[in-house]
């Protein structure tokens, strides 16, 4: 059995999405003759835990665990703002611009990059021990990946695989960060070494491998994220009685549904019963625009808030509902990001409703799936006239939903087999 070591920042117990690409992915491993050995931070300052999810680790992996400095943990204010959750009071102090320009312009790539000289060092020693010649590094927080160009260069005959689950200076909050231009400049070199030193390069959607494919060294391969069978209810639970509305996953100012939130408010507005039936049903992290806008368009009775909840948590959620929503990032280039719940949504069997881009990658999966509708951000007419289908069919006492079969190929064990036939084995 081939020997791979797996550099991440993110692995249980933190939760998140972050975390759940490789926690599924070395948990298959095993089954195509890949023994995985994991190299991840100890006691590192995650935003989100989910102790339950330390369960799905294989028994008997080996799990490296190096010390890591976070000046994150000390600069809360900068921390926030590079994930989009900006408080509105306090965006504009002269401590919060200081330390948001410091965490942009210093820390580079980010501020995990205190981890990558240590790591490096470790790394190869393990290397040499365990008799290991694969490495892979998932990003972000993109020092990992130069974890991966450390070790590469000290290691050049080792095979070397990066994994892009974001893009790096095309990520939503990029354009954001207070970057002078050396330090923009410095990032895109950083970037452009990376992709051309890797002997394979995964991205999640295809196009981030267009878009990528022209700087790389060696091969661009495409494996989305997707959902794990294991994951999903026995039985499917009970649907809810009344017109509920999910969404699950953090929303930021850059995500909040504004369009949504009016057709909602307005059809309340315009037909008690309707107000009566309707829930809305949000678990994560919400900044205050979100609140904001519930508020505004009368919705705070109706909705549900859940802050964080266990993935098992959330699955019955999703299950149990009428419509999914689903957030995409407006952004320059949110058009080829996929959010991660995507495929989970897709293993609920329930209608999507994607509020984003028409014609991005989301999109093009759930129309080639017929999941659901994915419609423009400013887009109302069709935005409501989804919901008024959803929830006519609501009336009628209609459940059902079944959309096309050929979702198994974005199950984690065919993402696995790939991953491991055509990158590791290759």
């Amino acid at each position: 059995m081939k020997k791979v070591l797996v550099v991440s920042y993110y692995f249980p117990p933190a939760g998140g999405p972050g975390v759940q690409r490789w926690l599924k992915f070395v948990k298959y491993l095993r089954d195509y003759d890949v023994e995985p050995v994991m190299f991840i931070p100890r006691d590192a300052h995650y935003p989100m835990v989910d102790e339950s999810l330390s369960q799905e680790i294989p028994d008997g992996m080996r799990i490296y665990r190096a010390p890591i400095i976070e000046p994150n943990s000390y600069m809360k204010t900068a921390q926030s703002t590079s994930g989009g959750f900006i408080d509105k009071e306090k965006k504009d102090s002269i401590k919060s611009r200081v330390l948001t320009w410091i965490r942009a312009n210093l820390f580079i790539p980010d501020a995990r990059c205190l981890w990558i000289r240590p790591s490096v060092k470790r790394i190869v020693k393990i290397l040499k021990d365990e008799n290991i010649d694969t490495i892979i590094t998932t990003a972000p927080p993109h020092s990992v990946h130069m974890i991966g160009l450390g070790v590469k260069k000290r290691l050049p005959h080792i095979k070397w695989i990066a994994d892009f689950r974001d893009p790096w200076t095309k990520i939503d909050y990029f354009h954001n960060l207070p970057l002078c231009s050396w330090a923009k400049k410095k990032h895109y070199k950083m970037e452009r070494e990376v992709l051309a030193m890797a002997d394979d390069v995964i991205c999640v959607t295809p196009s981030v491998g267009e878009d990528y494919r022209p700087m790389c060294g060696g091969r661009m391969h495409v494996i989305t994220n997707g959902y794990d069978t294991s994951d999903m209810p026995s039985s499917s639970p009970l649907i809810d009685d009344m017109f509920t509305i999910t969404h699950a996953g953090s929303i930021n100012a850059q995500r909040n549904p504004n369009t949504l939130w009016r057709v909602l408010g307005d059809m309340c507005r315009e037909d008690s019963a309707f107000a009566s039936r309707l829930k809305i049903q949000l678990a994560g992290t919400l900044s205050p625009e979100v609140f904001s806008s519930l508020k505004e368009n009368g919705l705070v009775k109706n909705t549900i808030y859940h802050n964080y909840l266990p993935h098992d948590q959330v699955i019955k959620l999703q299950h149990s509902s009428r419509l999914l929503l689903m957030l995409m990032y407006r952004a320059p280039h949110g058009k080829m990001f996929i959010v991660g719940k995507l495929f989970e949504y897709l293993a609920s069997r329930r209608p999507i409703l994607a509020i984003g881009y028409s014609d991005g990658d989301a999109a093009r999966i759930i129309n080639d799936t017929h999941s659901g509708d994915a419609v423009d951000f400013d887009d109302y007419d069709t935005t409501r006239c989804v919901v008024e289908q959803a929830y006519k069919k609501y009336m009628c006492g209609d459940a059902s939903y079944t959309p096309d079969s050929d979702i198994e190929k974005y199950s984690r064990r065919e993402l696995t087999e790939r991953l491991a036939g055509e990158i590791i084995l290759a």
